[in-house]
């Protein structure tokens, strides 16, 4: 299950064409449906426009959701760079009405783990190459 999961969080930008190819490979069925849960998720979001007062579906359209929206708010996609803590408390207000226990595990691991900051590499000095790598 990790393994479908994974590879749905790298997948999920395709299109819906690769992703009905995708569906038709025994072995890449489970990660087309994931994508398709994280899919409808959003749109059933976009459509309420607001926030539900529960959450539904199964854990990994969640998973992939949570983890694509905290990546676009803390490294600058389409928009400024959001603090690891504002991006949280954003993600806990989406429409999409992601699952509490995802985003308690979210909050848990970024919480843990000291921000480094925006630079590409360890090596880089302060004033070199910031931004997303």
């Amino acid at each position: 299950q990790q393994h479908g999961l994974e590879l749905a969080g790298r997948l999920h930008g395709l299109d819906d064409a690769a992703i009905a190819e995708l569906s038709a490979i025994p072995s890449l069925n489970a990660a087309a449906t994931l994508i398709a849960g994280h899919r409808g998720l959003l749109a059933e979001g976009t459509r309420r426009g607001v926030r539900a007062t529960r959450a539904r579906g199964p854990v990994g359209p969640h998973v992939i959701g949570v983890a694509n929206a905290y990546d676009e708010l803390v490294s600058e996609v389409g928009s400024a760079r959001t603090g690891r803590t504002d991006a949280i408390a954003r993600l806990r207000r989406d429409p999409a009405t992601f699952r509490s226990d995802v985003l308690r595990a979210l909050a848990t691991i970024v919480h843990e783990h000291r921000d480094e900051g925006r630079r590409r590499r360890a090596v880089d000095a302060a004033r070199l190459a910031r931004g997303a790598a």
